[in-house]
Formats: structure tokens, C-alpha cells, sequence
């Protein structure tokens, strides 16, 4: 962008996997002399015989970046922040100078070293520097600028107020989440510090699953034609399932309503992430409102929301607080704030859940979708 009095003078871009250090340098590399100087003997003649001393100097180089450097570490959030290290140094040749018979060229440099926590695509101003020049220029005749009150007709001053203000600008855009998959939210055991493994989940509760089943055979002789333990327990799980709640909804565009969703017929559930998908032509998710269902009504359950508005994806999470037992039966998870973009129809939809119980177990839960038409 250009005007009459801003000029962007760099604008990189540099794209940095989340907590690896990325580094851009963009400008020049200048030699500056370091080392000793040593003056050798060596003799010789000039046209009249006389011996002269000639100089031997022993002289080491080394390289400066000069230009736009810019060294980053970004860590994302599980709410979509990005806290990021960063160090940026803009620095260029303004002079030179004479330092033992080898110009030096004069560095002007702005650094700025900083820990920051931003949002996606928040704008954030680093640092700058403010220079400000006055310079008075005295023109006119010789000998006539200087005599009093004469000066006046034979000479003018001209004063200029010159000042510059260097501003540096950081703003942070998430590319590509993480994808959320059954596979890498599976908790894991550790084993003690003498004997280090390292269980997946299914290694983890596969020995209590035997014993459930082994104890349910045990009652079923009391009661042979009816074994009752065993299908009670089973709906209880394949039965849970996830609506939405209206399940049809018309918009305008730029008008905003809140969807439920709505849990029913589960048993001990503990935290639930939601991976939601959308047409973003025609609808946006803007917020996530807790439900009453989760924290049963008096407890604080967190809620962690990460929109993609350009992909059409959300992330929502809920879990209640540690140490605490699940709920069961039915009510709302959490309420969608949608608006409508575009005129269109759109489905809302959980295309993946990972549910848990407050054993980290998992808990099959059937999902259904929503229409939304904007007109």
C-alpha cells in the first residue's frame, strides 16, 4: 500500500510448522574487517634511494546479514491462539568509515525481541523507531547575509521539519489444524521410571472387559430364560445418539440463531469432541454456548472452539472437570451460534465424535445433520 505518507517498505511472509523456529532473511551480506592489524617490515627504495617501511596488514573478514531478518516459534492453542517467540531485525547500510586504513561500513539496525499470545489473523504492532531531522539552509549575497538588518533583503533562511516513524507489524494466520481422528486423542499409560512402556488405549481397558463379561454368564443361570445383564447394557451404548435441535432452520443472510445439540440415552459421559462440517458459502458458525446437560447443572465444564470459516469445519470440545463422574440420560451439549452468509442451503454436520466415559472409555454415539437454508 501507498499513499502520500505510508510506504510499506518490506512485507514478508513465512510459513512455520507449530514449535519448530523459522528463520527469513531477505537483504544483503556485507564484509566487516575483524582481527588485528599488523604493520610487517619490508624495505624498499623510492627514485632517491631512500628505504621506506611498507605496510603488512593480516587482515579477517567476516559476513553481516543486512536486511529483514525475521526468527519465529509459534505454539498453538487448543481455543485457536498462537503464542510465538519472535525476534525481528531490520538493519541497513547507511555510511562507512575509515578504521585503520580499511573503510567500515555503518550499520543502521531496528531489532525487536518478543513473546506474544495473538489470534488468528489479529494485528499486532511490535515497535518502532521515530526520527526526526530539522535543518535551516541560509541563502544570499556574500557579506550581505551578514550585516544586521540589511540581511533581510539580501538573504533568506529556509527551515525543514523532516520526521519519520518506522513501524513493525506482525499479524499470524493458522494455515492448517491439526486433524482431530480417534487415533491421536487415545489416551496412553505410562509405566514406572524402572520399567518405561508406553499402552495405547485399547491395551489399557481391554483387561476389564473380560471381567464384565465373564461375571455376566455367572448371573444368567438364576435367571436362564431371561439374561437380562447382558442386553440391558448393550442398547444402553448403541443407542446414544447426537440431533440437532431444530432440525430445520431458514435464515436470512446476516441473521444469526442458535442450534442445540442434544445428546440422548448415554451413559457416564465425561468429555465429548465434535468435529461439525458446513457450506461456508452460505453459513458461518460464529460461537459456541455451553448446555446444561454436561455440567449438571451446577458444575463448570470447559468448552474449547476452533472455526474454520474458509473450510467449513469447527472443533468443539466439552469436558467436565477432573475427578468427577460422568451423566447420563439426555439434554444439551452445547449451542451453535450460525448466521447466514449467502443465500443457499447448507447441512450442518457431525461427521466425527470421540466420546468418553470418566474411565477414558470409549462410548458409540449415532450422529444425524441439520438443513439450513439462507433466502
Amino acid at each position: 500500500m501507498t499513499d502520500t505518507s505510508t510506504q510499506i517498505l518490506d512485507d514478508p511472509e513465512i510459513r512455520v510448522v507449530d514449535g519448530q523456529t523459522a528463520k527469513l532473511k531477505i537483504g544483503d551480506r556485507i564484509p566487516v574487517a575483524t582481527g588485528s592489524f599488523q604493520a610487517g617490515i619490508g624495505v624498499g627504495s623510492t627514485g632517491t634511494g631512500a628505504g621506506v617501511v611498507n605496510p603488512l596488514v593480516n587482515t579477517q573478514f567476516q559476513y553481516l546479514d543486512v536486511g529483514v531478518n525475521v526468527d519465529v516459534t509459534p505454539r498453538i492453542h487448543p481455543n485457536g491462539d498462537i503464542s510465538m517467540k519472535v525476534a525481528i531485525v531490520v538493519s541497513s547500510q547507511t555510511g562507512s568509515t575509515n578504521i585503520g586504513g580499511i573503510n567500515q561500513p555503518i550499520i543502521s539496525q531496528r531489532s525487536i525481541e518478543h513473546d506474544i499470545r495473538l489470534k488468528d489473523g489479529e494485528v499486532n504492532v511490535l515497535g518502532g523507531l521515530i526520527e526526526q531531522t530539522d535543518s535551516n539552509t541560509n541563502t544570499g549575497l556574500p557579506g550581505g547575509a551578514n550585516i544586521p538588518f540589511f540581511k533581510y533583503f539580501f538573504s533568506g533562511v529556509q527551515t525543514d521539519h523532516e520526521k519519520d516513524e518506522i513501524l513493525i507489524v506482525l499479524t499470524p494466520h493458522i494455515v492448517r489444524i491439526q486433524g482431530l481422528t480417534p487415533e491421536n486423542l487415545r489416551s496412553i499409560a505410562s509405566g514406572t521410571d524402572t520399567n518405561a512402556e508406553i499402552r495405547l488405549e485399547d491395551a489399557v481397558t481391554a483387561p476389564p472387559i473380560p471381567k464384565v463379561q465373564s461375571a455376566a454368564p455367572a448371573a444368567v443361570p438364576p435367571v436362564a430364560p431371561t439374561p437380562a445383564p447382558v442386553p440391558v447394557a448393550a442398547p444402553a451404548a448403541q443407542n446414544s445418539s447426537l440431533r440437532f435441535e431444530p432440525g430445520s432452520v431458514a435464515l436470512k443472510p446476516g441473521e444469526t440463531t442458535t442450534i442445540g445439540v442434544v445428546v440422548q440415552n448415554v451413559q457416564d459421559l465425561y468429555s465429548i469432541p465434535l468435529l461439525l462440517q458446513f457450506n461456508p458459502a452460505v453459513i458461518s458458525i460464529e460461537d459456541v454456548k455451553q448446555g446444561g446437560f454436561l455440567s449438571g447443572g451446577t458444575q463448570e465444564i470447559a468448552i474449547v472452539e476452533r472455526v474454520d470459516k474458509e473450510r467449513g469445519q469447527a472443533i468443539v470440545s466439552a469436558t467436565r472437570m477432573p475427578n468427577t463422574p460422568g451423566v447420563s440420560g439426555s439434554g444439551t451439549l452445547v449451542g451453535i451460534v450460525v448466521k447466514g452468509v449467502a443465500p443457499g442451503n447448507s447441512q450442518l454436520s457431525i461427521v466425527q465424535v470421540n466420546a468418553k466415559d470418566s474411565q477414558q472409555r470409549p462410548i458409540q454415539v449415532i450422529t444425524s445433520e441439520a438443513a439450513i437454508r439462507v433466502q
